[in-house]
């Protein structure tokens, strides 16, 4: 299979177009694999329950 390099990796916030009651926090990876295809990838930086707590 395919091997995808990560040459960056930051930390951000979820822009949504749909209005929000929180910002959400996320880990973007960045990188290309071996066609130097660009990678990116956006996962949650905060568990799911953490928002059932209300």
């Amino acid at each position: 299979g395919d091997k995808i390099m990560i040459r960056n990796i930051s930390l951000a916030y979820f822009d949504s177009k749909l209005p929000q009651k929180y910002l959400q926090p996320i880990y973007v990876f960045e990188g290309d694999d071996n066609s130097n295809r660009e990678f990116i990838a956006y996962i949650p930086a905060l568990q799911n329950n953490i928002y059932e707590q209300e």
